[in-house]
């Protein structure tokens, strides 16, 4: 038996991860039996609770490849004081978004990161991945990135 730990995400896109543990007695592939463990898991979910149900979805195995959460790092060395007071800059580390946290307030706090379709150089996620490509291509992206901001 082998215990392996992953994250899954309720209720799809924009619902919230979990970290679970599996414990598998195949030797098979282990992301193929954790998918049939979790279609199972939905499927007595819908027969007790009915639309009211909530999904399961598997996202990665904890320590594999691709993430999906922001793994923040602070940018500066010291607190930054302009007119709205004291504020750090923190950048996500995958996705290269920035966030300027009032100076009190900690670390940025949860968010999903999706490096394919966020502009480092405009500060946005976009929704897909052909929002994302439109905007590369359109003046306001080019124009930034000339500047170099």
């Amino acid at each position: 038996m082998k215990k392996v730990e992953f994250i899954s995400r309720i209720d799809g896109v924009d619902g919230e991860f979990i970290d679970e543990a599996y414990v598998s007695d195949e030797g098979g592939d282990l992301e193929t039996d954790i998918k049939n463990a979790l279609n199972e898991f939905n499927e007595e979910e819908d027969r007790r609770y009915g639309k009211k149900a909530r999904q399961r979805f598997f996202v990665r195995l904890i320590g594999g490849t691709g993430t999906l959460v922001h793994q923040w790092h602070k940018v500066n060395l010291s607190g930054i004081k302009d007119t709205a007071g004291i504020h750090d800059v923190w950048s996500c580390s995958q996705c290269k978004l920035t966030r300027h946290i009032h100076f009190l307030d900690g670390v940025p706090s949860g968010g999903n990161c999706f490096p394919e379709r966020t502009c480092a150089i405009c500060n946005r996620v976009f929704k897909s991945i052909e929002n994302f490509k439109k905007h590369k291509e359109s003046k306001s992206h080019l124009v930034a990135e000339k500047r170099g901001e």
